[in-house]
């Protein structure tokens, strides 16, 4: 939804930024990968809830 490099540097500034992309699955990821969008979500939530 956004050029790499721009993605790249918004994680980057983040204080806990995380970039994670699915290639191939434009910009629906929920339809096309839902268990790794699960997965990635997880892992976010169990990081962040600490």
């Amino acid at each position: 939804m956004v050029p790499n490099a721009w993605a790249e540097e918004v994680t980057r500034l983040l204080p806990r930024g995380r970039l994670r992309t699915w290639p191939g699955t434009a910009h629906m990821v929920p339809f096309a990968d839902p268990a790794g969008l699960a997965e990635a979500l997880d892992e976010f939530v169990s990081e962040v809830d600490r």
